[in-house]
């Protein structure tokens, strides 16, 4: 039986269709299959220049788009972390306006740790969380000036521990010091609230060269006692000027002398407590620590471990506060913040770290590593050229030199330090170093 010759041509053409379609289905196949493999996006990063072993590279140093060890943390981040930070310090905030302090015979503070009522911790937390633009952080700084107000001594100079601290009886009274006043006065002054002047109770209190003692105590062995921390706190709360030029040039010392790790014996010897002083001076103002500024960044940056972090997490919180005061950017800065997000705890805290101390007692609380660490996370969230001072200058003044600047620091600290007390650093031990 044959078909129609039209039928035939149809299912002709029909056959011919589906062969041409298999023909390029199949060539396409083959194309995805044997197609080259696409360049790695590394590979088409530029090569970072070489350095010497242990040599870290600056942010300046690193080529535009050049990969580095860790990708900075991203911003949203950043604000994620900070929100729950404040969060934490908003609702262990005590009803007096107090941030704690706790203090232990444990350096690690996880033992035996009592409450210890103090205005000092809550100077710092109300400093740092000012880098914060939130809601929540003009109520908080509210609730804790009254506390301050309350616990003022007489002519406008405060004590390390407040009126109701029962530790006074287990212990030899402490006198007040230049420390705990340098920072409440600072807070008061920062949000507006007058006290009667108080200067001339820093500049009485001074030994022959003009570098400030810790306690206001006339005669005797704490009213001779001088530290470094202490010195940068005044000039932070001061200011530079030719009553403060021997704090100054003292704070310089102590870095030309590298007895950063020797001269706070109130703060354990730890030298990051110490260059987050000195830097917070100098990014407020003190423009004479400038000179410090470069051996600073690169003693911190030597001492950084492989994690980004450079101890424990308050040491690692001071020390990226301390580059971001010395506007410092660049790889250490950001391993650093990373490293402070990573140890966040679930509730937006940081763990309780030894701040202060001396004589086997440890002072710290999860409220202050917290603050501190918010700090770096806000300011890291800035652009360098505009990180806002919380003070009435928007940042550091142009450095000025003065005539006698190239006198050997040295020499100088070993006159400033003649029958005094610094920590272990005394003027014997400076001249042998």
């Amino acid at each position: 039986m044959r078909f129609p010759a039209k039928t035939s041509t149809r299912s002709r053409v029909v056959v011919l269709a589906a062969a041409v379609a298999l023909v390029l289905v199949a060539l396409s196949l083959l194309r995805f299959l044997f197609r080259p493999p696409p360049a790695h996006p590394e590979a088409m990063q530029p090569t970072a220049p070489a350095t010497k072993a242990g040599e870290a590279l600056s942010g300046d140093q690193l080529p535009v788009g050049a990969a580095t060890t860790r990708a900075a943390p991203d911003k949203e981040a950043q604000d994620v972390a900070v929100n729950r930070a404040i969060a934490f310090l908003c609702t262990n905030q005590l009803p007096s306006g107090e941030f704690r302090t706790w203090v232990s015979r444990d350096k690690e503070m996880k033992a035996d740790a009592l409450y210890y009522a103090s205005p000092f911790i809550s100077a710092f937390v109300l400093y740092s969380t000012s880098f914060v633009e939130d809601s929540r952080i003009a109520p908080m700084t509210r609730k804790t000036l009254p506390f301050f107000l309350q616990e003022k001594e007489g002519p406008g100079i405060w004590k390390i521990w407040t009126s109701k601290n029962n530790l006074e009886r287990l212990v030899r009274p402490v006198p007040p010091d230049l420390d705990t006043t340098s920072v409440v006065s600072y807070a008061l002054r920062k949000n507006g609230i007058p006290i009667e002047s108080n200067k001339k109770y820093f500049l009485a209190n001074t030994n022959n060269q003009g570098v400030f003692y810790t306690f206001v105590a006339p005669g005797g062995p704490r009213g001779r006692d001088i530290c470094g921390v202490v010195n940068a706190n005044v000039l932070f709360y001061l200011g530079e000027n030719e009553q403060t030029r021997a704090a100054c040039r003292f704070l310089n010392g102590i870095i030309a002398d590298k007895a950063e790790s020797r001269c706070s014996v109130w703060y354990n010897n730890d030298p990051f407590p110490f260059y987050y002083a000195l830097s917070r001076a100098y990014f407020n103002g003190a423009s004479s620590l400038g000179l410090s500024k470069e051996p600073v960044i690169k003693r911190i940056i030597s001492m950084q471990k492989a994690d980004g972090s450079f101890g424990d997490e308050l040491s690692t919180a001071f020390a990226a506060c301390t580059l971001l005061n010395l506007a410092y950017r660049g790889a250490s800065l950001d391993k650093a913040i990373q490293r402070i997000r990573d140890t966040q705890a679930g509730d937006g805290s940081w763990p309780r770290c030894p701040f202060f101390g001396g004589r086997g007692f440890y002072f710290g609380s999860e409220e202050f590593t917290t603050a501190i660490c918010v700090e770096a996370l806000a300011r890291y969230g800035l652009p360098k050229e505009s990180s806002p001072s919380p003070s009435e200058s928007s940042g550091p003044a142009p450095e000025r030199k003065y005539a006698d600047e190239s006198a050997s620091h040295k020499s100088w600290l070993k006159k400033v330090l003649a029958g005094t007390t610094v920590g272990r650093w005394t003027a014997k031990q400076s001249a042998a170093s």
